[in-house]
């Protein structure tokens, strides 16, 4: 599985994405939402809120374009990508107290469809 927590996001492939998503494996070995995981269907109004509440936690990926099956755990189900391609974004860890600072966040965009 492509490990999408310790590397850079650009470039980013189709099968970096698809790897993580774990979309061809059984239901019960793909990775659910978490408090570093976040699944979106659609480019939601209030990305920054969710990029804000990663920040300032753990850091974490947010991945547009992803549909999630809520009674299976929000485990990623369906990746239809949304109008601007599908995109990952990563937050660095941040804690209020300033170690280390949140400074930068970082995107990787794929092609909406499969190679």
């Amino acid at each position: 599985m492509a490990d999408l927590f310790t590397r850079k996001l650009t470039p980013l492939s189709f099968q970096d994405v698809d790897e993580f998503l774990g979309l061809s494996l059984p239901t019960d070995k793909r990775l659910p939402e978490s408090s570093r995981i976040d699944y979106k269907q659609d480019l939601p109004g209030d990305l920054g809120d969710d990029v804000a509440a990663l920040a300032n936690t753990y850091g974490g990926l947010i991945f547009l374009g992803i549909k999630s099956d809520r009674n299976q755990n929000n485990i990623p189900v369906q990746w239809d990508g949304v109008q601007l391609g599908s995109l990952v974004a990563l937050c660095p860890p941040f804690s209020c107290h300033g170690s280390p600072p949140l400074t930068t966040w970082e995107t990787g965009k794929t092609p909406r469809t499969r190679p």
